[in-house]
């Protein structure tokens, strides 16, 4: 079978993007994580992680809009983006608030 055959629908790449941002995230507050030894602030992991999400993805749109000729550069993909990296931070924020609930208790 050629690739063009495989099932494909409408948002498929808006759905990728968003899912590789979130990953891409989320190991980098993993790494926070193991870095600080599970005590790192609330809030300073966020705007960090998500000023160098957006930034990577700003990137990574300017180079397909600029350098590369098989790629195009799209305002949707970098909203995209921005969907996946808030979606990891709010995953961050829900852990956070639940490992500290979890010492308080003991």
């Amino acid at each position: 079978q050629s690739f063009n055959q495989v099932p494909s629908y409408p948002g498929l790449d808006k759905l990728v993007h968003t899912g590789m941002f979130f990953v891409f995230c989320t190991l980098i507050y993993n790494g926070i994580l193991v870095q600080f030894k599970g005590r790192p602030s609330k809030w300073i992991p966020v705007f960090i992680v998500s000023i160098l999400g957006i930034l990577f993805g700003l990137l990574t749109e300017a180079l397909q809009y600029y350098i590369f000729t098989y790629r195009s550069g799209d305002w949707w993909d970098l909203f995209a983006d921005c969907v996946g990296i808030g979606r990891s931070g709010f995953a961050y924020l829900l852990f956070y608030v639940k490992r500290n609930r979890k010492r308080e208790k003991k």
